[in-house]
């Protein structure tokens, strides 16, 4: 079985996958002993059992907020309403000090947005598609 093992979730300890009589096939951390729990397909599918260990809750995507943003200087964010990603710029000096803004390019135009004025609801992980 070639599919590598995650790090324990909970501890970032080493996994591995056993047969144990009963459960079947499950995969069990070798520090802190989280392991899956046996259900349809795990008992008898090595491949299966990896694969539940594997999987991750995908972490929250809410809009971020104007703080969160303004600490974004040079990296991407996905703009809702425009349904494009764009580059966060925030000046440190000067009259725009402080506020934040979304460069990028929507409907053949370069564009560079006031984030705080416009009202953006601005996201890391892009929705909606």
């Amino acid at each position: 079985m070639d599919k590598k093992l995650k790090p324990c979730p909970f501890c970032g300890g080493t996994a591995e996958a056993k047969w144990m009589s009963g459960p079947g096939w499950l995969v069990k951390c070798k520090k802190c002993s989280a392991r899956t729990i046996g259900g349809t397909n795990l008992e008898n599918d090595e491949h299966a059992a990896r694969a539940a260990w594997n999987r991750r809750a995908q972490p929250a995507n809410e809009p971020l907020t104007l703080d969160e943003i303004r600490g974004m200087d040079g990296e991407p964010v996905w703009i809702a309403e425009a349904n494009i990603w764009a580059i966060v710029k925030c000046e440190q000096k000067g009259r725009w000090a402080g506020i934040p803004f979304a460069v990028g390019y929507w409907q053949r135009i370069n564009i560079e947005w006031n984030i705080k004025q416009r009202r953006l609801m601005c996201y890391r992980i892009k929705i909606g598609s």
